[in-house]
């Protein structure tokens, strides 16, 4: 398949409307936008400046319930209520169940006025076999969080598919009620671990990362392709980027950030601030809007600069730290810019990544979503002293740089048109 044929295609994006999900996919479809693809997004209006500000165009959603993260919690009120992870699981499988039965109606909604030839989402995403089965075209689904596989024995020691994943056991299992409803073929075993069900039931698997930042495994599925650091669309460079004049001024910086969903700042960002006030090192905090004020004036130091969001792209280059509460893609951006982690999350998948940020030692795992000031301030003394940290992160991060994220995506998109053809 050339280019030009390419340029003839229609490629819906459809995933959960949350940052994490979305972001990943910015950059690669406009990427095919500029080859010449047909590209909408089907997503919340929550992402109406987004969309506008790249130039793609949207459907909103409908029929689903409209939950964004910023929202999820206030309509779902027990996720924060709720501190087992059992009974977390049991709400998310709840929650995730009856978005992919609704957004698949939205779905063949929009096919009726664009009928796609290619769907692409992301990696837990629970419409990929409806899609597939339904309107029989390909499902390019990406990793956005570590690839659910089975790993070799002794290969790590927080298992993903056990702990975190949303498993569906024996008993009333509303994902199997779904599919037997919409005459989806599964085996009954398969979704018992549903991110590797649902890795598997995708066309092609494009895992951002790489083998170097994954263990072993023992059986791979054929669909997966590593594609490196896929990154969110940028505007081209302008002269307004983000600084402070003390970036110049302190050798030591921390940059904190809980992401876009956490809303609990005591978790991370204000035991982080309580570590470093008034010291030698500066601390770079931004909050996804949460609490900002308040902390600004609960802490008043200068060496503490706390905002709603500066660009990770202005602030990575001038760290030596960053503490992160487990976010794929602030890690992987960690791992491009060679800084070094503190890890802190056990939730939504998170402790995943804190294992492997401690497994490959570029970094350190503190293996709790609350740690105390003084864990926070040890582990970043332990950085910037041993420099194991340092070497490993910059190994990964010149491995990771020898892929070409979006040439990837789309030779493998173009493989799998051609075999689906």
């Amino acid at each position: 398949m050339t280019t030009n044929e390419l340029a003839s295609k229609k490629i819906l994006f459809a995933t959960y409307s949350s940052e994490g999900h979305i972001n990943p996919l910015t950059g690669m479809a406009k990427h095919l936008q500029g080859l010449g693809c047909e590209v909408k997004f089907y997503v919340s209006d929550h992402f109406d400046a987004k969309m506008k500000s790249i130039g793609i165009d949207y459907y909103p959603i409908s029929k689903a319930n409209d939950s964004n993260s910023e929202t999820i919690r206030k309509q779902y009120p027990e996720l924060i209520t709720t501190n087992d992870p059992v009974e977390k699981h049991k709400i998310y499988q709840k929650i995730l169940v009856k978005t992919a039965k609704d957004s698949f109606e939205d779905i063949q909604d929009i096919y009726s006025s664009f009928p796609f030839d290619l769907v692409i989402t992301t990696c837990a995403y629970l419409s990929i076999p409806l899609i597939r089965y339904k309107f029989q075209v390909p499902v390019v689904s990406v990793g956005v969080i570590p690839l659910a596989e089975d790993e070799e024995t002794g290969a790590k020691n927080t298992p993903l598919p056990q702990e975190n994943a949303i498993n569906f056991k024996e008993g009333s299992n509303p994902y199997a009620e779904l599919l037997t409803a919409q005459g989806v073929p599964y085996q009954k075993a398969e979704i018992v671990n549903i991110l590797k069900f649902l890795t598997r039931q995708a066309s092609l698997y494009l895992q951002i990362g790489t083998p170097e930042f994954e263990y072993k495994h023992d059986h791979l599925g054929e669909n997966i392709r590593y594609v490196g650091a896929l990154s969110p669309y940028l505007k081209p460079a302008s002269e307004n980027k983000w600084y402070d004049e003390r970036l110049e001024k302190y050798a030591k910086i921390v940059f904190v950030t809980q992401g876009t969903v956490e809303s609990d700042t005591a978790k991370l960002i204000e035991p982080t601030l309580q570590a470093f006030i008034n010291t030698d090192t500066l601390v770079i905090a931004t909050t996804g809007g949460k609490g900002t004020q308040l902390l600004k004036e609960k802490y008043v130091a200068d060496n503490l600069i706390i905002e709603d969001y500066i660009p990770y792209a202005d602030v990575m280059p001038y760290a030596s730290a960053y503490i992160t509460n487990g976010g794929y893609g602030g890690t992987i951006l960690s791992i491009r810019n060679r800084l070094p982690l503190v890890a802190a999350g056990l939730h939504e998948g998170k402790n995943e990544v804190c294992a492997r940020i401690g497994y490959f030692k570029i970094g350190i795992d503190l293996k709790t979503e609350s740690p105390t000031s003084q864990a926070i301030y040890d582990a970043v003394q332990e950085i910037l002293e041993n420099k194991v940290y340092k070497d490993n992160i910059v190994n990964l991060s010149d491995d990771m740089n020898t892929y070409n994220p979006l040439a990837l995506s789309v030779k493998y998109i173009k493989e799998l048109l051609n075999k689906e053809s």
